[in-house]
């Protein structure tokens, strides 16, 4: 039976592992300086309506994935 495997957080590890791993990169510095930014900023006024950012993960296509078995993949994307 074949299996694919994908990990989450991009650990340095998963590029070494044999095969190396499929992974989900959160970008956890820019999370941070956008929290900062939003923390220290000035600008908001008091009682402003919380807003939604989004940052998004990269999808880190590595050796442990693969099609399943009889199925073809059109293309594959580096980004969710």
């Amino acid at each position: 039976m074949d299996v694919s495997v994908t990990g989450c957080d991009d650990i340095a590890l998963s590029r070494y592992c044999h095969p190396t791993l499929t992974t989900v990169h959160v970008p956890c510095d820019r999370i941070g300086q956008i929290l900062c930014d939003v923390l220290l900023s000035k600008s908001a006024p008091r009682g402003a309506i919380p807003h939604t950012i989004e940052v998004e993960p990269d999808f880190i296509i590595r050796e442990s994935t693969g099609p399943a078995p009889g199925r073809r993949i059109a293309h594959r994307t580096q980004s969710c």
